[in-house]
């Protein structure tokens, strides 16, 4: 997954556990984002995801997904920025819907290394949906298939691999709280190492 899906994906996922709890987002940018800011339709400026994500709810959030093409006529572009029309699909209680798509612009000062500066520009949802789009709850068939594997590695006597199971089916069955801790347990120190091994 390059830079720019795994951003977006992270925001979305932000966005709906604070949606949901009713707090704060809680994104923590990466240390090769300069800058995200949101350009919305009416010419004004959120400078981080926090102020956009405070703005859209003001504005009656009421949903939001991340979009993605499925189908691409270039595969080797998948690890570039700026080359899949992916973006942030937000729905409002009024029915209205917008998109936010990313761009990616690499800026780099003698004094510093390298960064990039991410602008989401908000665009207009012309005839949205009458329902926000619904993907196919596939839970009950992937929890089984992970019941099966867990219940053959207690078989085969691999007690350890039968607990990655069964910390993904917790997952599974409540994926908020063990989606924050799994982000706070794995995510971070991965980026964490990302970031020493890249950094210099």
């Amino acid at each position: 997954m390059n830079g720019q899906m795994y951003q977006t994906c992270a925001i979305v996922t932000a966005a709906k556990i604070a949606l949901k709890n009713g707090g704060e987002i809680d994104y923590a940018p990466l240390n090769y984002e300069d800058e995200t800011k949101f350009l919305f339709q009416d010419g004004s400026v959120a400078r981080s995801v926090s102020e956009w994500f405070e703005r859209t709810r003001k504005l009656g959030l009421d949903d939001m997904k991340f979009l993605s093409p499925t189908s691409v006529s270039d595969r080797s572009l998948l690890g570039f920025s700026n080359t899949t029309a992916s973006g942030i699909a937000c729905f409002f209680a009024d029915g209205a819907a917008s998109y936010f798509t990313p761009h990616w612009e690499f800026t780099r000062q003698s004094s510093q290394d390298g960064k990039w500066l991410i602008t989401y520009t908000q665009n207009k949802w012309e005839n949205p949906p009458e329902q926000k789009p619904k993907f196919d709850d596939n839970r009950a068939e992937f929890a089984s298939v992970l019941t099966r594997i867990k219940a053959l590695a207690q078989e085969i006597e691999c007690e350890h691999f039968a607990g990655v199971f069964q910390r993904a089916l917790n997952a599974l069955n409540d994926d908020d709280t063990i989606a924050a801790e799994y982000i706070d347990k794995n995510i971070r120190p991965a980026t964490a190492k990302f970031r020493a091994i890249f950094s210099g």
